[in-house]
């Protein structure tokens, strides 16, 4: 039975097709109404339009704003306690999530692998650590949220292998590295911008693209 403000997830089975009856749901009762077919809704219903409604997990918003997630049969996966973010997608088996303001990871269970700590989060590759800030500086963590590489860098990110640009504030702005997975300085910061390397081979710029000097650099050894 459709009650009162409950969430309707149009799903459809050998000998029926929730979707015929998603419009109704939605004048009748229901606050939120989940199908892949157009329909006369009712005005205050949220509508949320799927290709498939038996494949995939919906975000759902409840009346304060708050966001969470259902999975194909109405369960609820996470309870709308979290606030958007530009990424509500899995990736690598984690999506991210904000919580009064900062960041972390739940599983495909709903389960926090990654406590709301951090004020930026890059989802994790398939294997390896990712970058986080937290108290303003970056550093590197792992699943297990323990800390690869301390939060003391002005700016972190993941370049090619185990090699990650690294930046240092100046009063100029910003001048790069490079940097292995222990924290060893591959490349001092001393570059307007490192580019994409090809074949360990990357593109070092220094002073600013207008009027700078270019080069190549080996991002293994630093020469």
């Amino acid at each position: 039975a459709v009650t009162p403000g409950c969430i309707f997830l149009a799903l459809c089975g050998e000998r029926f097709d929730g979707n015929n009856y998603a419009a109704e749901a939605s004048q009748t009762a229901a606050a939120v109404v989940i199908s892949r077919r157009v329909g006369q809704y009712a005005p205050d219903c949220t509508v949320i339009e799927v290709e498939d409604t038996g494949e995939y997990y919906f975000l759902v918003e409840n009346n304060k704003g708050m966001l969470g997630l259902v999975d194909e049969r109405g369960e609820v996966i996470l309870p709308c306690e979290y606030q958007s973010t530009p990424t509500y997608i899995f990736v690598n088996g984690l999506m991210q999530v904000k919580q009064n303001g900062k960041l972390g990871f739940i599983d495909t269970s709903g389960k926090i692998v990654i406590p709301c700590e951090y004020t930026s989060l890059i989802h994790f590759s398939e294997t390896g650590p990712t970058v986080a800030k937290k108290n303003n500086k970056f550093g590197l963590i792992n699943r297990n949220n323990e800390v690869v590489l301390p939060f003391e860098y002005d700016y972190l990110f993941p370049f090619s292998g185990d090699r990650w640009i690294v930046g240092q504030k100046g009063t100029s702005g910003y001048t790069y590295g490079l940097i292995d997975i222990d924290g060893n300085l591959i490349v001092p910061c001393m570059y307007y911008s490192i580019e994409s390397s090809v074949d360990g081979i990357a593109r070092i710029v220094e002073d600013n693209y207008w009027d700078g000097k270019y080069g190549y650099i080996d991002i293994d050894t630093g020469r």
